[in-house]
């Protein structure tokens, strides 16, 4: 969700804000910069492309149009890259050209700009290796050390076409999984690790997991039983995705999904893959056939984020909890996200959560004498509750009640005051891009963000109108706690 917040604002057509020119005209590089981080280096070639000339320095253009050459735009960088180098002289450029010549098969001014660049004493081991002994000629051995991998390095490996190394796919920048996840692999593991991985945090869409799923090899007979494999992890999930790929059968592409749902924790069931969960069994409607199954489908779409097909499936389960206290049981404990995901009516609100309450916090039965621990379950719903009331939910002072002997939350780094300061302002001006920032710069990356960050990050989203995404925020982290009790 945040991932996908940066790249709206990074690509927001608003005006620079006002203040000293100089600073303005570097905000387009940084922009860019950010862009390439996330692992756009596409909409980054573009914006680049648009910018005045001087907006760009030399270096970060330089950057943006090496990473743009293992991205969809690579056409794109070597039809402008001959007007480009008539402005930015350094030799650094030659490695681009070079590229761009390579990939045209013009081996004659590919090697001029090698002697180029070793005129000029340019020290790059990898990318001269490759060049002279696989792409100038043809070798059919890559260099042993290639990380860390830069995306000149990326662009010429996909022109050699041979098999990469495991450690390549261990910790790539974002703008390189793309391309990494296109090329033929020594083994399969760190390739499928890596597309998932890269799933969770947003920065491949469900098309290209669903690609990378289904270049994993499974025997015929495999595929057409994978309901009853033993495969575990990733390789289960791309066993079950090919079995729905082939299956005609709705109900048995309902038992393929239910099984991937079953494959993973909570952060292996977020973002994209949650995404390509949900498109497994898209083409399957509501009906009495599917009863049994049909809290597990609302799940499913509340993670893929697609409340319509979620409440549509929501109403099939209500009909079935009647009569089938585990469907019921289902829904109850999913009751946060329900609420998270907007399918929640106001007029059954407080009697559910009462309902959900009681279920998280009564004490499991143990042997006469002892003492349940229930600090974890009471932590959990503390956390629960904050977040709803952050987006926005009314949360009764009875509620709050049950949790008054709450143990303290897990010890987490202190989020800046400052810019916890700084993002409550920006909420209650409705400065929507300061918002933003500040909230990034409070993740800082992570998908583990203490709640103390988390909340303020909430209240700032809807103060500035980003209704829908602090909804999508929310609804991440109340998911990673109510599957967590799950898989207990």
């Amino acid at each position: 969700t945040l991932n996908n917040l940066a790249k709206q604002f990074l690509l927001t057509t608003a005006s620079v804000p006002e203040g000293i020119a100089s600073a303005n005209q570097s905000l387009t590089a940084m922009r860019t910069e950010k862009l390439v981080a996330l692992g756009d280096a596409a909409d980054a070639w573009k914006l680049a492309m648009l910018a005045k000339p001087d907006q760009m320095d030399d270096i970060t253009l330089r950057t943006v149009a090496e990473a743009a050459l293992v991205s969809s735009v690579a056409e794109d960088v070597c039809k402008k890259l001959p007007e480009i180098v008539k402005t930015h002289t350094s030799a650094e450029w030659q490695k681009a050209v070079f590229v761009c010549q390579a990939r045209a098969k013009d081996m004659k001014a590919a090697q001029l700009s090698v002697d180029i660049l070793h005129a000029q004493n340019i020290k790059d081991d990898a990318f001269f290796a490759l060049a002279e002994k696989n792409i100038l000629v043809t070798g059919k051995q890559l260099l042993r050390q290639l990380t860390p991998l830069k995306p000149l390095t990326l662009a010429l490996l996909r022109l050699i076409d041979l098999p990469l190394r495991d450690e390549l796919y261990a910790h790539p920048d974002a703008a390189l999984i793309l391309e990494l996840l296109k090329t033929k692999a020594e083994s399969e593991k760190p390739k499928l690790d890596l597309a998932e991985r890269s799933a969770v945090r947003g920065l491949i869409d469900a098309a290209t997991l669903g690609n990378v799923y289904q270049s994993i090899v499974f025997p015929p007979d495999v595929v057409s039983t994978a309901a009853l494999s033993k495969e575990t992890g990733a390789r289960l999930r791309a066993l079950l995705y090919q079995a729905t790929q082939q299956e005609k059968n709705p109900q048995n592409k309902v038992i393929d999904a239910l099984k991937f749902l079953q494959s993973g924790n909570a952060d292996e069931l977020s973002g994209t893959i949650a995404e390509v969960l949900a498109g497994m069994v898209a083409d399957v409607q509501p009906a009495a056939d599917y009863n049994a199954s049909a809290d597990r489908l609302v799940l499913i779409y509340i993670l893929a984020g697609d409340s319509p097909k979620a409440l549509s499936w929501l109403k099939q389960a209500q009909t079935a909890a009647i009569g089938m206290p585990g469907v019921a049981t289902g829904l109850q404990n999913m009751w946060p996200l329900l609420v998270a995901a907007g399918l929640e009516s106001d007029k059954n609100y407080t009697k559910n959560m009462e309902s959900w309450l009681h279920s998280v916090l009564t004490p499991p039965d143990v042997k006469a004498g002892a003492v349940p621990d229930m600090r974890a379950a009471r932590k959990n719903v503390a956390t629960i509750l904050l977040v709803l009331e952050a987006n926005g939910c009314s949360v009764p002072d009875n509620a709050w009640d049950k949790l008054t002997d709450a143990p303290t939350f897990d010890k987490n780094i202190t989020p800046s005051a400052f810019t916890l300061e700084r993002l409550r302002a920006a909420g209650v001006a409705n400065h929507r891009a300061e918002a933003v920032l500040d909230g990034l710069l409070l993740a800082n990356g992570n998908n583990d963000i203490p709640l103390a960050s988390v909340i303020p990050m909430l209240r700032a989203l809807h103060a500035v109108g980003l209704t829908a995404e602090a909804g999508n925020f929310a609804r991440d982290v109340a998911a990673g706690i109510v599957l967590q009790n799950e898989s207990k």
